[in-house]
């Protein structure tokens, strides 16, 4: 929630009680990155729909509907009542409930974990007897199922369930391991905060030996049941992704920049960029102060501009989700023979190589970008070499984001690049 206080002009941003709770929950046991965080707030649009709520650019898990939107352009956001915000079709606002709450002080998870435990005979027993279903056939051995159980395990611990299961089926090998045949570690390891059932941190609280696996189907079951708990799941995601993703990106300082050769006033400069803001603009009603809202687009916070050689042997982009769509964080220029040029956010997110010169040894210059654009920034791009040649795409493309070409006759010998504190807002190159 953003609120205005407009005896100072000043802005801030409340969170609730509980919200914030699992905010630490999920840093622990480092510190919530205060700093950060409020940068990534400025750097959000307000929803126009009267509640002053930040535009993280998803619907904050089904709480409302955007009506006939793509993630580029302006939200319409569809509101049902004066003062519940959520969606019609929902049977049960389950996101009213108390997220933090939710297990209530504790008594519920105590009483799963006492069943869970391995000390008692009973559920020594029905451990023992449990077995996976016969797969018949015989299954081709690959370099995944030669490997010793223990090791298959410390290599599956590491993925999502999703992922888990898709790997399963790459075989009939692994379709008799994984899960059936999956030790505990493997079922604890879904109570980790980057995974499925990290909501479920109570669990983690205690030392006694448990059956994970059957405490693993009880907790997807009870939070079907228990609206507190599926809001808490809800919030968990969201910190998940975007803003622990956001969170930490590593900006790239300037020490990798190179300088120009030429006065930057002397140069023709080509521009592709997204809606961009002023940081601050006039506050309504209020003259004599400043106000750092927008509801589309986004803002400049930093800028980088470097030379850029005719020796590059590689391009890697960095994209970041953020809410549905991605955008592009950063760009790194692996330069034959000298240093990396780093721009923007290039530790963290997702890499890509943008190919420029067909997979050999070679080193080329650049030509230029293709660029996918929207309204908060440019969501994806492709490279262009010096004798034409285009890379794949990295980031988010779709036929109706028409391509922005910033292309020049030649060679670019230099860039310039906007950021807000998430992505790359704006990309302009010279002419000449």
């Amino acid at each position: 929630m953003h609120i205005r206080v407009p005896m100072r002009c000043r802005s801030g941003f409340i969170i609730h009680a509980s919200c914030y709770s699992l905010l630490e929950r999920f840093f622990s046991p480092g510190e919530v990155p205060i700093e950060r965080l409020m940068d990534l707030f400025w750097s959000c649009p307000i929803l126009g729909c009267g509640m002053n709520t930040l535009d993280w650019g998803h619907e904050y898990s089904g709480v409302f509907r955007v009506k006939e939107h793509y993630p580029w352009e302006k939200r319409v956001v569809k509101v049902e009542g004066s003062w519940i915000f959520y969606a019609p079709d929902i049977p049960e606002p389950f996101f009213l409930h108390d997220p933090w709450g939710a297990l209530k002080n504790g008594k519920r998870i105590k009483a799963l974990v006492r069943r869970a435990r391995l000390d008692d005979k009973r559920k020594k027993r029905r451990l023992v007897e449990r077995s996976s279903a016969p797969i018949s056939g015989y299954a081709e051995p690959n370099c995944l199922t030669s490997l010793t159980l223990e090791l298959l395990e410390l290599i599956v611990v590491q993925l999502p369930t999703v992922d888990a299961l898709a790997l399963s089926q790459a075989s009939k090998g692994l379709a008799r391991i994984i899960p059936s045949n999956l030790g505990q570690s493997f079922w604890r390891s879904r109570f980790q905060p980057n995974l499925e059932l990290g909501y479920a941190f109570e669990a983690n609280k205690t030392n006694c030996l448990l059956d994970w696996k059957w405490l693993y189907f009880k907790f997807r079951d009870l939070t079907r049941l228990e609206p507190g708990l599926k809001n808490r799941m809800r919030i968990w995601k969201l910190i998940q992704s975007p803003i622990s993703e956001l969170v930490t990106l590593g900006w790239s300082s300037g020490i990798s920049l190179r300088p120009l050769n030429i006065e930057k006033n002397q140069l023709r400069w080509t521009k592709g960029r997204g809606v961009i803001h002023p940081m601050e603009s006039e506050c309504p009603g209020y003259p004599d102060m400043k106000s750092r809202d927008f509801q589309d687009g986004c803002k400049e916070f930093y800028t980088q501009l470097t030379a850029i050689p005719d020796n590059i042997h590689q391009i890697i982009a960095t994209t970041v989700v953020a809410g549905e769509a991605s955008f592009v964080s950063g760009l790194r220029f692996i330069i034959e023979g000298g240093p990396d040029i780093c721009l923007g956010y290039t530790r963290g997110g997702k890499r890509q190589n943008l190919d420029i010169v067909g997979g050999s040894a070679n080193s080329t210059g650049l030509q230029g970008f293709a660029l996918s654009v929207g309204q908060k920034g440019i969501h994806g791009l492709r490279a262009i070499s010096q004798d034409g040649r285009c890379s794949e795409w990295a980031g988010l493309t779709h036929k109706l984001l028409k391509p922005q070409y910033l292309v020049v006759p030649k060679r670019v010998i230099s860039l310039e690049a906007g950021f807000d504190v998430r992505v790359l807002s704006f990309q302009r190159c010279p002419n000449s």
